[in-house]
């Protein structure tokens, strides 16, 4: 008994999960940045010392995140790049398919 096995990737999908996950990237960066202005503004008030230094660990947080939201903005590229490695690929094994079809030569 022969194993068989069938693998279809689903490019519109890929796509539409790449462009997703972009809007989710951006909606961080818009957040992150809502907040870091609010902390910011904490300095007319919250005078001192301790703020100074809270508002200074805080940025130092927002920096790191903003790295990492920066790599993340990285994921929807490659995934619509692969998105289209797949498709190329449908597109070769079709061509491929239709080569050996004409080349089979049943004689009887």
């Amino acid at each position: 008994m022969a194993f068989e096995a069938e693998l279809r990737v689903d490019t519109g999908l890929v796509k539409a999960k790449g462009k997703e996950i972009a809007a989710d990237i951006r909606e961080m960066t818009t957040f992150l940045s809502s907040v870091e202005n609010e902390v910011s503004e904490t300095g007319s008030y919250w005078e001192g010392h301790a703020g100074t230094e809270e508002r200074k660990n805080f940025l130092d947080l927002v920096e790191e995140c903003k790295k990492l939201i920066t790599q993340f903005g990285t994921y929807p590229v490659k995934i619509l790049e692969m998105a289209g490695e797949y498709e190329n690929a449908e597109t070769d094994n079709r061509v491929t398919v239709k080569k050996i079809e004409a080349d089979i030569k049943l004689v009887m």
